[in-house]
Parts: C-alpha cells; sequence; structure tokens
C-alpha cells in the first residue's frame, strides 16, 4: 500500500475513520457520479484498507453497510514512509559516529550504507540540532558526537591503549579507513589459500600506542588448554620489536586466561 500513488488517501481515510468512529458507508463515501460497476477512488481507498485487516465492515439489520477503523493492537498504522526511513536514518547515523569516534563525512557514508539522499538529509539535521559537530583534524574536515567533545582533549587523544584487534572491531572493518589511518593494508585470510596467506588464517592486528605494529594469528589447543601462535608478523621487521614483544605477551597472557577459564 504505501507503494501506491494512493497511499496518502489510505492515510487520510483512516484518520478520518479513527475520528469519526462505526459510520455507514453511504455517508462516509459520495458516489452520486460513479458508473455502476466501477469503483470510485474512495471505494478503492475502503477496499484496499479492508483487506489490509486496517479497518472492518459489518451490516445493520437492513443490509447496510457500517465501516470504522479496527482497533486491534497488533494492527500497525499506517506510516508515511519517508518520514519513517529519515528517522531511522539519523538513528543509524549517530550509532555509526558512536562507533567510529571522530570521521570524515565520506567515511561515515561509506559506513552507514544508505540512499544518499536520505543520507545527506539526516545528516544536515543533525548538524542544525547540533548532535553531531564539526572538527578540524590535519587540515581535514572530520565529525563526531557532540556529546563526545568534552573528552576531545590534547591529554585525552594521546593514544594509551593497548590491544589485540579482531577483523570486525570498529576501528579497523573499514579497510579504506585502515589504510588512511594507519598506513596498513589489512585484510581477513580465511577465505584465500594457505599458500597465499601473509599474516595467518585469522589473524589479530597488535594495537599498540595508536599504532599496528603487526598481526598475530593464533589457535587455541583444547587438549593442553593453551594458547598457541601459529604466526606472529611485525610491520617492520627491520626495527627492534622487543618493546613491544613484551606488551604483546602481556595481551597473550590475558587472553589465555581467559579463554582457559571459559
Amino acid at each position: 500500500m504505501q507503494k501506491e500513488k494512493n497511499y496518502p488517501s489510505f492515510l487520510k481515510t483512516l484518520n478520518r475513520l479513527e475520528i469519526t468512529g462505526p459510520v455507514y458507508k453511504k455517508d462516509f463515501v459520495k458516489n452520486r457520479n460513479s458508473q455502476h460497476w466501477n469503483l470510485s477512488e474512495a471505494d478503492t481507498v475502503i477496499d484496499k484498507l479492508w483487506r489490509a485487516g486496517l479497518i472492518k465492515i459489518s451490516r445493520d439489520h437492513a443490509f447496510r453497510k457500517i465501516i470504522e477503523a479496527n482497533k486491534v493492537d497488533a494492527i500497525p498504522k499506517l506510516i508515511d514512509i519517508r518520514t519513517e526511513k529519515l528517522k531511522l536514518s539519523r538513528e543509524l547515523l549517530l550509532q555509526v559516529l558512536n562507533n567510529l569516534g571522530a570521521t570524515t563525512k565520506s567515511d561515515l557514508f561509506r559506513n552507514i550504507s544508505i540512499h544518499k539522499s536520505l543520507f545527506e538529509q539526516a545528516f544536515d539535521e543533525a548538524i542544525q540540532t547540533q548532535e553531531i559537530s564539526e572538527i578540524p583534524i590535519e587540515g581535514e574536515n572530520y565529525y563526531m558526537l557532540s556529546n563526545d567533545l568534552p573528552f576531545f582533549t590534547e591529554t585525552s587523544i594521546q593514544p594509551r591503549n593497548c590491544a589485540l584487534l579482531t577483523p570486525f572491531d570498529n576501528l579497523i572493518q573499514d579497510r579504506i579507513r585502515t589504510q588512511r589511518l594507519f598506513g596498513f593494508n589489512y585484510k581477513l585470510e580465511s577465505y584465500i589459500p594457505n599458500s597465499m596467506r601473509i599474516h595467518g588464517y585469522f589473524a589479530l592486528p597488535i594495537l599498540i600506542h595508536g599504532e599496528i605494529v603487526g598481526t598475530v594469528d593464533l589457535r587455541f589447543n583444547r587438549r593442553e588448554r593453551r594458547l598457541d601462535i601459529n604466526r606472529l608478523v611485525w610491520r617492520d621487521k627491520f626495527k627492534n620489536n622487543n618493546c613491544c614483544l613484551n606488551i604483546l605477551c602481556d595481551l597473550l597472557g590475558d587472553l589465555e586466561d581467559f579463554v582457559t577459564n571459559q
């Protein structure tokens, strides 16, 4: 129904019936000039609403039709699909920003995956309502949730965290963004032949102080309850990676404690 050109008439008729209550069809629909065997536009609307279960039709003792809006809670009201799409697009846009943190408009659009016109309208509305804010980073315009601005300070943005990232982590799931931010061309190699793998079947990027320093491919030895390293690849093989190795050992120790206790 929402795809038909008469959709606005469906909304108008249903709203009128909700206000009017039960009413004789002959008093609600005027068809004085219509041909006997042809349904008028108003009759077509009534028929569509009835077939959709949104109204019910009964008859009195004289067999006259009585129509009324169906009050069953399980039947949803007709909605303005464009308004709903825009509302959902804004909610999705804010959720993606929450996941990505500070990001460019092009990155945001690529991650939200909706029609460009809806994205532009939702983006403009979020800017106007100050739900998102523009911030300059290294000469480029980035955007983030306005509620996160208090955390965006000179001290708090210094990366100190160390972590093993899954291939689907919000930080790196957009490979184009990962390449730009970290200069790291990461690919999940689970679906390519073993002989062609560089990092391993399910290699985890190693994040240390804001840099991806390498990847580690792990395997859990269930019999011995031990976490084994299948492959460790440093990005810079000629660099002294002992400091990173010590941090990685701590991360792997925590991970091994977690998986062995499951």
